[in-house]
């Protein structure tokens, strides 16, 4: 089909969207994608139809497909990696492998969702398809291993057996070993942290390896930290196997862009607390989260919905308004920089941001990210919320917007943390709040107080012992399906050694309550203006008694309260909520 006919026809579907006629939307936008089967452009516009007629199952099988047959369609892969982020189909029966694995490849593409759907798919066709070179399963597997880590038991399950059976074998005759594989299974460890289970056996064994020596240095990549295996710049790479080449080239570059963003990060500090020195040496030993590339919503969503919360009475709004006007952000606790970095994306192109963290290590990992994000609104600085310094202007007076997420709960009292971040908001100002639940957390709770009892080769367990993390998450895995314990496995925060530390070995947490939290806000005078809910709990909410008062139940925290006493796992993430200063 010529490049005009297909022009025509979604030009032709855009007027149908508008006049309200999706079906016949549909119809020419299958049309268009049939006729131009390389056009980008019409496979995720098809996409976001068979969306809005509730067919997502259709949309990720078509775009897999688009992508199998375009491997480069990088539009195709970022909409496909957003409806995976939100939908997880029941079966991949239809999932094209070659699309997925096409859309992995791709830079500037978010990968965790894809990754997540790939590891489900892998485990549903079976073990054999997955390790048989030449089929696209073999190929979605290599590439979910190069680009995010694996989230899915079983499949750790068969690359660990296969880890093993490599290193074995540097003991008996040389065997074949496809080196694509264990190439790819070690820029897994470098992704994981090597946080896959480690046996007494297999330990000994890596004890005795010399990472000089290349075949040595293969099955070192595939358990020891990079710095073991990897020298620096100045170690030269004799020995380095030529599989390995491209990962320690990434490794090194990575190193080499933190340490150049240290200098740009303010002076050196240390906590103001004890609580603050415990929670920042564990996030100098293990950054949280490592993370990947960050797509850009739809420009302008994030100040339209600023505007409608906010827009009206209240308090002194930007010039220009929410909607568009100017802003000075600040993100307290930005850790790894995966917040700032989303925020600078999400209020753009008029915002300066301006993102702290007491975790040198943690800033130092924000700044490369924002760098490769090609991103300079950002500022960062170390700094701790008990002791802030004066920042440079414009940040030298009280701010717009203030993002706190999974911050303050990790503070010997977060109140008082919250009331200081308050005095560098201005009258009228916003802040988006994301908070632990202790409802939600009541299990995680009871299971982190079990393991700080526990006793382990005789001695307490050391959070900052990697094999003792190792060795708690592989007992977990062990557990029955059926088990809350096990359960954690479907936890995001399962899968890489920062991940687990932070979910069951942190150095403080302190879950609160709607209760705790609505009475401070009263106390401050903050209005409450938003519950950050996905649909899933928003829908039950306004068809429960407490939520079938229309807006002023959705504003009314009791409300929200009350159903959370009746469904105490709701808020399994955080509380995350937005609330206005008065003006």
């Amino acid at each position: 089909m010529a490049r005009t006919s297909t022009k025509r026809l979604i030009a032709q579907a855009r007027r149908a969207l508008a006049e309200g006629n999706r079906s016949y939307a549909l119809m020419l936008l299958r049309e268009a994608h049939d006729g131009a089967p390389k056009d980008g452009a019409a496979a995720v516009l098809l996409a976001r139809v068979l969306l809005v007629q509730d067919h997502p199952m259709a949309a990720i099988e078509m775009l897999a497909a688009h992508l199998a047959r375009n491997p480069r369609s990088a539009e195709a892969a970022r909409k496909l990696s957003d409806i995976l982020a939100s939908v997880t189909p029941v079966t991949f029966s239809r999932v094209d492998a070659a699309g997925l694995a096409a859309a992995l490849r791709l830079d500037r593409v978010t990968a965790d969702p894809l990754a997540r759907a790939a590891g489900l798919l892998l485990a549903e066709r079976g073990e054999a398809p997955a390790f048989t070179r030449g089929t696209d399963e073999s190929a979605l597997l290599i590439a979910l291993l190069e680009a995010a880590p694996v989230r899915e038991p079983g499949l750790e399950l068969w690359l660990t057996a296969r880890r093993r059976t490599a290193l074995e074998s540097l003991a008996g005759p040389a065997a074949e070993q496809d080196e694509a594989l264990l190439a790819a299974m070690a820029r897994q460890t470098w992704l994981n942290e090597g946080v896959w289970p480690v046996a007494e056996a297999e330990r000994k064994a890596v004890d005795r390896l010399d990472p000089a020596d290349p075949a040595h240095c293969r099955a070192a990549a595939l358990y020891l930290p990079a710095e073991r295996w990897c020298p620096g710049r100045d170690g030269g790479s004799d020995g380095m196997p030529k599989a390995l080449a491209g990962l320690a080239g990434d490794i090194r570059r990575e190193r080499h862009e933190m340490a150049r963003a240290d200098a740009d990060l303010g002076p050196d500090i240390s906590a103001a607390d004890g609580t603050g020195d415990a929670v920042a040496a564990q996030y100098e030993a293990n950054p949280y989260p490592r993370w990947g590339w960050v797509q850009p919503p739809l420009a302008g969503a994030v100040r339209a919905f600023l505007d409608r919360i906010a827009g009206g009475s209240g308090g002194p709004q930007p010039d220009g308004g929410w909607a568009g006007g100017p802003l000075r952000i600040l993100i307290a606790g930005c850790g790894t920089g995966r917040q700032a970095v989303e925020a600078a994306l999400a209020y753009a192109p008029n915002a300066r941001l301006l993102a702290f963290d007491f975790s040198r290590a943690s800033l130092r990992y924000a700044a490369m990210k924002a760098r490769r994000h090609r991103l300079d609104a950002i500022r960062f600085r170390q700094a701790d919320i008990l002791d802030l310094p004066d920042f440079e202007p414009p940040f030298d007076r009280p701010v717009d917007l203030i993002e706190c997420i999974g911050v303050l709960h990790h503070m010997a009292d977060p109140f008082a943390g919250w009331r200081i971040l308050l005095d560098r908001l201005r009258p009228g100002g916003l802040m988006y709040v994301g908070l632990y639940s202790a409802s939600a957390r009541r299990g995680l709770t009871a299971l982190r107080e079990r393991i700080a009892g526990e006793r382990l080769a005789g001695a307490g367990i050391d959070p900052a012992d990697t094999g003792a993390i190792r060795e708690i998450r592989a007992r977990l895995l062990a557990r029955p399906e059926d088990d809350f314990e096990r359960a954690l496995a479907e936890s995001a925060d399962f899968y890489t050694l920062s991940e687990v530390r932070d979910l069951l070995f942190h150095a403080h947490e302190r879950p609160l309550t709607l209760e705790a939290i609505g009475a401070f806000l009263e106390g401050e005078g903050l209005d409450f203006l938003h519950m950050d809910v996905r649909p899933h709990i928003a829908e039950p909410f306004a068809a429960s008694v407490e939520g079938g008062h229309g807006e002023s139940a959705v504003l009314d925290l009791k409300a929200w309260a009350a159903f959370e006493r009746d469904n105490p796992d709701t808020f399994d993430g955080m509380y995350l909520f937005w609330v206005r200063k008065p003006g």
